[in-house]
């Protein structure tokens, strides 16, 4: 029997308007990002986790493996060209890690954190077993969530409702 692989992403795509986050400090002359394959601080992750479990209905949520790493994000976009024209991989998941771009990781960013939110959805998903049509399917909630966590930091949504609804439909 084959091994199947689960992989979730989180695409940015460019110009996204309302998407202010650690690229514009970089603008502003102060240091963006960390090094490549740094590991995020899994203390700092915990209560994204608890809020994603409860949102989830899980007692619990317990953390993967969490790193920085754009050779990682570019490597798998190369073996399944994952990343639509115009659009760079930010985070991505897949059973037990979760790897998000280095060059823009910053813990105190709501924008980054919650491309986290995003793909700790899907751990949420994968550890209940959560089945669906497609794997596009399984997005619509982590997009909803993200969105939903932004908005308790007082950040406006990244993505409309209608985007939401037309990226993760089943082709």
């Amino acid at each position: 029997m084959a091994a199947r692989v689960v992989l979730f992403l989180v695409l940015s795509v460019v110009g996204l308007a309302g998407c202010a986050s650690r690229h514009d400090e970089v603008a502003l002359g102060r240091p963006a990002g960390v090094a490549e394959n740094t590991e995020l601080d899994a203390r700092a992750m915990k209560p994204l986790a608890a809020w994603v479990a409860a949102r989830m209905g899980m007692a619990e949520l317990p953390l993967p493996r969490m790193v920085a790493s754009r050779g990682a994000l570019e490597v798998t976009d190369r073996r399944m060209n994952l990343a639509r024209a115009g659009e760079r991989m930010r985070a991505l998941y897949t059973p037990g890690l979760i790897v998000v771009a280095p060059e823009s990781w910053a813990a105190d960013d709501p924008v980054e954190l919650s491309f986290v939110v995003h793909e700790l959805v899907h751990h949420a998903q994968t550890l209940l077993g959560v089945q669906a049509p497609c794997r596009l399917a399984l997005e619509a909630d982590a997009y909803r969530l993200q969105n939903a966590w932004l908005m308790e930091q007082g950040r406006p949504p990244l993505y409309d409702p209608a985007w939401i609804e037309a990226r993760s439909a089943c082709r």
